[in-house]
C-alpha cells in the first residue's frame, strides 16, 4: 500500500479529462482566443492600405488560313509570350513607365508590379499595386503600353522595313479597384483565430498539468490508495460557523435542497464506514486532514451525530490540543477536558459533557493546552483512556490535528482502529494528500477511507466528485407531515450518575447512552432525537 502511495501520479489527458479542463478553464481560454483575434484586427488597422489593379495584353502572330500554319502561329505566340514576361520585368520598361506617369523612382515601380503569364496561353497580365485605387489603375495600363512599345522596338528595329510577324497589344484595360488588396482583414482574423485556438489549447493543457488540486474521486483513490467513503457538499451554514447539520433547519427553496444533500452525505459516510471492515469493525477512529482548514472537526462532529442518531452510543474526543474546535462546535466548556484526564488531575467522569437533545452523544473537550501535545497523546495514559472508552461499547471519534502540520495525528493513528482522511475538494492538492497518507503508513496506521469535503453542489466539476445533486430525489412534497397538535417525542429520563466511575460506563448491549458525568444543563433541555436518524 505504501509503495503505491509513494508513486508519482503521472498526469494523463484523455477525452474526459480534456472536457473537464475545457469546463474548468474555458473563461481563460476564451479570453486568449479573443485577445489573439483583437491583436489581428489591430494589426490590420495599423497596416497601410494597398490597392491592386490588373491590365491584360495579348501576343499576336500572323498566320495563314491553313490549319498547320495557324497552329504554328499559336505556338509561336505562346513562346514569345514567355519572353515578353521577362521583358516586363526589365528596368527599361520600368523607366518608360516612370517617364509616362511622371515618377522619379523606376525601381519602386518595378517592385510594385508583377507580370505573369496565364496558363497555356499568350495572355500576359500585369498586376500593379499602389497606395490609391487610381494610381494602381494608371500604373497597370502604363505598364501594358510600355511593354507594347518595347516589343515593337524589338521586333521592328529602327531603320528596317516593317515585316513584324509578332506584336503585343493591350487586350483589357485595368479597372479601378473597389477594395484594398492588403491587408486582407478576413485572412488576418482567420489567422488570429487559429493562433488563438492553439494558444488556448496550450493554456488549458498547461493549467491542467500544473493544477495538482484534487479534481475527481478517481484522482483521490489513485493518490491515497483507498476508497472515497463520503462526499460532503460545500454547505454555507458550515462556512458561516454553524458546523452541525442538526442545528440548521432551512425553511424552503435551495437552502432546503442543500440541507438535504449535506445530511444525505453524512448518512452515506456513516453507512460506508460500517462496511469498511465487516469482520473487524472499527470502534475508535481518528478524523484527520493533511492541512488546516479542510473541515476535519466539522466532519468528525457530524459523523458522531449521525452515528448517535442511529441509536449507537458515541463519544467525541477533541485530540487537537493546539487548536481545539469541538468545544466551539458543541458550545461546551473547554477549560477542562482530555489533558486533565491524561495528567491525572481528573477522571473521565469528571470532564465528560453531555449534548442537549442527543442522549447517545458524549463529548470530551481538549482542556488546557499542554507544552508537549505529541508526547501526551502517545503516552500510556492516552492508551488506557482509549481502552476505557472501548470497554463501553461506544463508537469513539477522535478529532486530531492536521498530519502535515504536526505529528499528533500520526501518533493517534497507531492506537486507534483506523483513520478517516478529510480532503478539501477546493484546495487540497495531490501532493499534500500523498504526504499525509505516507505519514500514516510510515507509523503503521490504517486508513479506512477518504471524505471529500466542500464538493461543489452544482457546476461542471460536481460530477467529477461523484455528486450530481439531489433535486430529483427530494421535493417539498416528500417532507413528512407533522400534525399541529401532535406532542413532541419524549426521551427516557436521565439517571443521576454523580458517582459513576469509568469502569461503570454502559456497555453497547445496553440501550442507555454512555453517560460519564452528570450535566445540569441536560435536566433543563428538551430531549429530542437528531433528525439525521
Amino acid at each position: 500500500m505504501a509503495s503505491t502511495v509513494d508513486e508519482q501520479i503521472t498526469p494523463t489527458l484523455d477525452l474526459r479529462e480534456f472536457l473537464r479542463a475545457v469546463r474548468a478553464y474555458w473563461v481563460g481560454a476564451l479570453g486568449i482566443l479573443l485577445i489573439c483575434i483583437a491583436i489581428a484586427a489591430l494589426w490590420t488597422l495599423t497596416q497601410p492600405r494597398v490597392w491592386t489593379s490588373v491590365a491584360t495584353g495579348v501576343v499576336q502572330t500572323t498566320g495563314g488560313g491553313d490549319a498547320g500554319l495557324a497552329l504554328a502561329a499559336e505556338n509561336l505566340a505562346k513562346s514569345k509570350a514567355k519572353t515578353y514576361v521577362e521583358l516586363a520585368k526589365s528596368q527599361a520598361v520600368a523607366e518608360s513607365v516612370a517617364e509616362a506617369i511622371g515618377s522619379s523612382s523606376p525601381g519602386s515601380l518595378l517592385a510594385a508590379t508583377t507580370p505573369y503569364l496565364a496558363d497555356d496561353s499568350s495572355l500576359i497580365q500585369i498586376s500593379a499595386s499602389a497606395s490609391t485605387p487610381e494610381a494602381a489603375r494608371v500604373l497597370a495600363d502604363a505598364w501594358i503600353a510600355a511593354m507594347s512599345q518595347r516589343v515593337e522596338e524589338l521586333e521592328v528595329p529602327e531603320g528596317t522595313i516593317r515585316t513584324q510577324a509578332t506584336s503585343f497589344v493591350p487586350l483589357a484595360a485595368a479597372t479601378t479597384p473597389t477594395a484594398p488588396s492588403s491587408p486582407n482583414i478576413f485572412s488576418a482574423l482567420v489567422v488570429g483565430g487559429v493562433v488563438g485556438l492553439v494558444a488556448a489549447g496550450i493554456f488549458m493543457l498547461v493549467r491542467n498539468t500544473l493544477d495538482r488540486r484534487v479534481r475527481s474521486v478517481e484522482t483521490v483513490e489513485k493518490t491515497a490508495g483507498v476508497a472515497v467513503i463520503g462526499t460532503l457538499i460545500r454547505y454555507e451554514p458550515f462556512d458561516a460557523g454553524r458546523r452541525l447539520a442538526t442545528a440548521v433547519s432551512p425553511l424552503s427553496g435551495p437552502a432546503r435542497r442543500s440541507h438535504f444533500a449535506i445530511t444525505e452525505g453524512i448518512r452515506e459516510l456513516r453507512t460506508n464506514l460500517a462496511y469498511v471492515s465487516i469482520d473487524d469493525p472499527p470502534s475508535v477512529v481518528v478524523v484527520v486532514s493533511a492541512s488546516p482548514g479542510e473541515g476535519k472537526s466539522t466532519v468528525a462532529a457530524n459523523l458522531a451525530d449521525a452515528v448517535a442518531a442511529s441509536g449507537r452510543p458515541v463519544i467525541v474526543v477533541d485530540c487537537d490540543l493546539r487548536k481545539p474546535m469541538i468545544a466551539t462546535i458543541y458550545e461546551k466548556e473547554g477549560a477542562v477536558g482530555l489533558t486533565d484526564v491524561l495528567a491525572g488531575r481528573a477522571t473521565p467522569a469528571d470532564v465528560a459533557q453531555r449534548v442537549p437533545g442527543n442522549l447517545d452523544l458524549t463529548v470530551f473537550t481538549s482542556g488546557p493546552t499542554p507544552p508537549n501535545p505529541s508526547e501526551l497523546l502517545g503516552s500510556n495514559a492516552m492508551r488506557e483512556f482509549l481502552d476505557s472508552l472501548r470497554r463501553t461499547g461506544a463508537f469513539v471519534v477522535l478529532d486530531a490535528p492536521p498530519l502535515l502540520a504536526v505529528t499528533d495525528g500520526a501518533v493517534l493513528s497507531t492506537i486507534a482502529d483506523g483513520v478517516i482522511m478529510t480532503v478539501d475538494a477546493a484546495s487540497s492538492t495531490q501532493d499534500q494528500l500523498q504526504r499525509a497518507v505516507g505519514a500514516v503508513h510510515r507509523v503503521g496506521g490504517k486508513i479506512l477511507g477518504v471524505v471529500l469535503n466542500r464538493v461543489p453542489e452544482r457546476g461542471a466539476d460536481a460530477q467529477y466528485y461523484g455528486y450530481y445533486g439531489q433535486k430529483a430525489y427530494y421535493t417539498p412534497t416528500q417532507r413528512p407531515k407533522v400534525e399541529d397538535d401532535a406532542p413532541p417525542p419524549q426521551a427516557p429520563p436521565i439517571a443521576n450518575t454523580t458517582n459513576l466511575r469509568p469502569e461503570d460506563l454502559p456497555r453497547r448491549t445496553r440501550r442507555n447512552p454512555p453517560t460519564i458525568a452528570p450535566s445540569d444543563e441536560m435536566n433543563d433541555a428538551p430531549a429530542e432525537r437528531s433528525h439525521l436518524a
